[in-house]
């Protein structure tokens, strides 16, 4: 490699007409860790033991007249948090990944729609496991619960409709398991029951419906807190600079204080395995509006 300086039971009961209600703001020291000069850095991913990131990083020639496009795929790189010091993990290039932080194993897509979903063991890059799907739209991504189960999702005619597949790569099968409203991708949550699709996370297990209060539309990022399965992180695409905290039982939200001044926009936060960080990518904006830099904010007050 080139080097470069459990679930708990949990059944969510909601009340008809609930209001959602804003709490304090949540204070956070916050600090650059992947600049992107001439580079774009994107798509952050914990290790399983907190001392690293994954993410994917494309290089931009200084002469390019134009910021890269959304999802250009690039090489996969991990920092070590602490030293800053860069891996290369994979000179290939990928759209998305996610970790399965248990077993520090990776799924990799190369692009929007790849029908090939394919798991690899980070470090050393070797290949897992694989399945075929028909249909897939998106980024697929890991259960919570298993490396050896993928879900994905497929977006019906006129997209009113988001079809939930899950694939086991142990039985080389898939399965759907939930027909939910507009949506753009899937988040699962603890004990393969819950399931973030565009404005709502569904149980599927007794069928309730928990409103996010975001756009449907949007393309949001949703991702659960692996030390408190109440509580999500969301960062909704057209709301530009806003990431919060969103509490399942009484469906408030917290507005996370800590952006940065200079960004115009951040997207995809994930919550570190021991739930005291949340790492994003942020945007400058003007002509470097698709050139993407990796935070890492660490909570200061209680949540």
């Amino acid at each position: 490699m080139k080097k470069r300086l459990t679930f708990l039971g949990m059944s969510v009961i909601i009340l008809g007409g609930i209001l959602l209600s804003c709490t304090p703001t949540i204070e956070g020291d916050l600090r650059m860790l992947v600049e992107n000069t001439f580079e774009a850095a994107y798509s952050p991913r914990w290790s399983m033991d907190g001392s690293k990131l994954y993410f994917i990083q494309i290089d931009i020639p200084e002469s390019a007249s134009n910021p890269r496009e959304p999802d250009t795929p690039g090489e996969i790189w991990a920092i070590d948090v602490s030293t800053l010091e860069q891996t290369l993990i994979c000179e290939d290039t990928f759209a998305a990944l996610d970790i399965f932080r248990e077993e520090d194993i990776c799924l990799p897509t190369p692009y929007i729609g790849d029908d090939w979903i394919r798991t690899v063991e980070i470090e050393t890059w070797t290949i897992v496991d694989s399945i075929e799907v028909e249909e897939i739209y998106g980024y697929p991504r890991f259960s919570m619960e298993s490396s050896q189960v993928i879900y994905y999702v497929y977006r019906g005619k006129g997209w009113d409709s988001t079809y939930v597949y899950k694939a086991d790569l142990e039985d080389d099968t898939t399965e759907l398991i939930l027909v939910a409203g507009q949506g753009i991708s899937v988040t699962p949550g603890p004990g393969d029951t819950l399931f973030a699709v565009g404005d709502t996370v569904y149980n599927i297990k007794n069928g309730d419906r928990i409103p996010l209060d975001i756009d449907p539309a949007s393309d949001a990022a949703v991702e659960w807190n692996p030390v408190n399965p109440s509580e999500l992180v969301v960062c909704e695409e057209r709301t530009d600079k806003e990431i919060f905290l969103f509490n399942l039982e009484t469906g408030k939200r917290s507005r996370i204080k800590s952006i940065p001044d200079q960004a115009a926009w951040v997207h995809n936060p994930v919550f570190s395995p021991d739930g005291t960080m949340i790492a994003f990518e942020a945007a400058k904006g003007g002509d470097s509006f698709y050139d993407y830099s990796i935070w890492v904010l660490e909570f200061v007050s209680e949540k």
